[in-house]
């Protein structure tokens, strides 16, 4: 659950369908919330410090009194994250961003239940498009457009060096350090 490759089984409810949102209510099971709350207080555990335990050796009662809040929220975005986009999935809802997300119950040992929205871009249905008349404008290249093209990009890719001769002429751009 944790992982990327894990499935999360649970039951999703289409409360609002529009053309451009979608609102879902997902339940997951207290058996499969269970077994990510063991996860993650076991992985808590490998990283906690306690005063008078090694890293990763503090008892797992000890993690879960003083780490339950933070495995709590732990928990909620690893199940959310997992079932989120499979709802949708299921839906053939492709949303723009990541939806929003309301309404979570949950406490340890308890069923997790949410509710969120996601929208997507509008289906447009294009239609009478084909026999509409477009001016093509040609664009005729002539002596004088060439050189004013060339004249631009000289400029634009123009640097400035030192003079050789230390004459400063109309052309000239000078610094001058007091």
């Amino acid at each position: 659950m944790s992982e990327e490759n894990k499935k999360i089984d649970f039951k999703s409810t289409v409360i609002d369908k529009k053309a451009c949102s979608i609102t879902l209510d997902i339940e997951v099971s207290p058996e499969i919330t269970q077994k990510e709350v063991n996860e993650t207080f076991e992985n808590m555990r490998r990283q906690a410090r306690l005063d008078g335990f090694r890293q990763g050796k503090a008892p797992i009662d000890m993690v879960k009194e003083k780490f339950s809040h933070e495995a709590k929220d732990k928990v909620i975005e690893n199940i959310i994250k997992g079932t989120v986009f499979d709802a949708l999935g299921k839906e053939k809802f492709y949303p723009i961003e990541f939806p929003v997300i309301d309404n979570v119950e949950f406490e340890i040992g308890q069923t997790l239940k949410y509710r969120f929205t996601a929208e997507c871009h509008p289906a447009v249905d294009v239609k009478d498009y084909k026999g509409i008349p477009v001016n093509k404008e040609i664009f005729k290249v002539t002596d004088a457009s060439l050189a004013q093209s060339l004249d631009a990009l000289r400029e634009k890719n123009s640097k400035l060096v030192p003079s050789q001769k230390g004459i400063v002429d109309g052309k000239s751009f000078v610094t001058v350090d007091y």
